[in-house]
């Protein structure tokens, strides 16, 4: 039977209900990151002898697989800003003591899914929305941060705008031998610097190689050099700076790769400046590379970036390769030789077009010869061509080049039925304003033999055709048996 509820039971439930929602309430607003250990750790080092504060920055981990029985993956990144003027010495021993109290508080919270990171940084930081710029960052490990956050006050306190450590750091308490910054004990992480001044990159770069450091270097977007791994180079660095004091350079790029040094100077004059024959002679009379003794590339580009010249700093360029005919691919058997095979002719050949392909602003195609003979026959060299428009007028001025620069034709020995290729290769063109594209290509096989007009549209529409245009560059590479990358 159902009973009235009276004044107690109604207080009862009210009660029931206030507990229900206040457990409700501690639950979603308890936040693992958020623990009196980690204040406590905090409070403790920023009374550590020349730390100037002391901030914790939280965010869950999008993306991570948290248990289901445990909180959102997050992780905390203590941010422990030291005194500018500290010595490096004293630096980095206030950094190893941050660490050792931060341990206790990252392990306790451990067990809720949360990670603690340690950050030193120095100098005001820089904030806006979503993100913090410090001056000077250490990512810091037990590995290598102290060495790390020395050598980073080192530099810092010779005058540069901002430091940066590169690497990423380790869970406290969770690193291992090969966590610090990236890099294993015998090794130091590499540094960004920021220079206030073009003419500071000099005494930076010597700084951070007298320190063994692998360094990049810039001021602004005006003069940047990229160590990729290597320990600063002082004489490129002076260089680089040199070349983006001139009149009329707008920037100047060292990229320092191990076998391949490139310096790229972008001008602020048009192509037709005389300007761009002066910087070209000025970089090929410059000692740097000659001194070094390894080639460095440059190239001069204008406002638009399109090429203006190119050419190797010092004069010094790279031995020519020895001349070779162009490798089969492998996998691929040689046709067997036969020196008394005779010679093909336009005849013994039909002659296709094999299509065309495209990757990063390289374009590609291909012509075919297939040998319609009932004998074997032999062809060495390179075919001839003429490049048409839709109105079947020769497209002018087009530059044919070596397909590489030491590709040399082979004789080749063609069985009946068996198929040539010659590669064609050139850079994208703009058709922007519906130029006259290459619909066509006229192909002479070999030497007397009669031109055969191939169709080059591979689509539809008015445009279709090949971005071959009037003062093209085209690479046109010797009859082979196969090529790599072609099928």
């Amino acid at each position: 039977m159902h009973k009235p509820t009276g004044p107690r039971g109604i207080w009862t439930g009210v009660a029931v209900l206030l507990v229900m929602a206040a457990a409700i309430a501690t639950v979603l607003m308890w936040q693992p990151w958020d623990r009196d250990e980690l204040h406590e750790a905090a409070g403790d080092i920023a009374r550590v002898p020349g730390v100037a504060a002391v901030d914790l920055e939280y965010r869950e981990i999008e993306g991570a697989a948290a248990a289901k029985v445990r909180p959102e993956p997050s992780k905390v990144d203590v941010m422990v800003r030291l005194e500018s003027t500290l010595a490096p010495d004293a630096a980095a021993v206030a950094a190893e003591r941050a660490h050792e109290l931060l341990i206790p508080a990252a392990e306790a919270v451990t067990h809720d899914n949360v990670s603690v990171h340690l950050h030193v940084t120095a100098g005001e930081p820089e904030k806006a929305p979503g993100i913090r710029i410090d001056p000077l960052e250490v990512p810091y490990s037990p590995i290598s941060g102290a060495a790390d956050v020395a050598d980073a006050f080192t530099i810092w306190q010779a005058g540069p705008r901002s430091v940066q450590v590169y690497g990423l750091a380790p869970a406290v308490g969770e690193a291992t031998a090969d966590s610090g910054s990236g890099n294993a004990p015998d090794s130091r992480a590499g540094i960004g610097i920021e220079a206030g001044a073009a003419a500071d990159m000099v005494p930076l770069a010597e700084l951070a190689a007298g320190l063994g450091r692998t360094a990049d270097l810039h001021f602004g977007d005006d003069a940047y050099y990229a160590g990729h791994g290597a320990v600063a180079d002082v004489d490129a660095v002076r260089l680089t700076v040199a070349a983006a004091s001139r009149r009329g350079v707008e920037s100047a790029f060292f990229s320092n790769y191990s076998t391949a040094p490139q310096l790229s100077v972008r001008a602020a004059w048009p192509a037709e400046s005389p300007e761009t024959p002066e910087l070209k002679r000025w970089l090929e009379a410059h000692d740097y590379a000659a001194s070094a003794g390894r080639p460095v590339a440059f190239t001069i580009s204008e406002p638009g970036y399109e090429t203006l010249t190119e050419g190797w700093v010092s004069a010094f360029a790279p031995p020519e390769p020895e001349p070779h005919p162009l490798p089969l691919p492998a996998g691929v058997e040689a046709w067997p030789d036969d020196v008394d095979a005779p010679s093909c002719t336009g005849a013994d050949l039909d002659v296709g077009y094999g299509g065309s392909d495209a990757a990063t602003g390289a374009r590609y195609a291909l012509l075919l010869a297939r040998n319609v003979s009932d004998r074997p026959c032999a062809v060495e060299g390179i075919p001839g061509i003429a490049l048409r428009n839709a109105d079947g007028a020769e497209q002018t001025d087009i530059r044919l080049e070596p397909y590489t620069s030491s590709a040399v034709p082979a004789r080749l020995v063609v069985p009946p039925g068996e198929q040539l290729l010659a590669p064609l290769q050139w850079r994208a063109m703009s058709t922007a304003n519906d130029p006259d594209v290459t619909t066509s290509v006229e192909v002479t096989a070999v030497p007397g033999a009669e031109p055969v007009l191939l169709d080059v549209t591979d689509g539809d529409g008015p445009s279709a055709g090949l971005d071959i245009l009037d003062g093209a560059e085209l690479r046109l590479g010797p009859w082979v048996q196969a090529l790599e990358g072609w099928s």
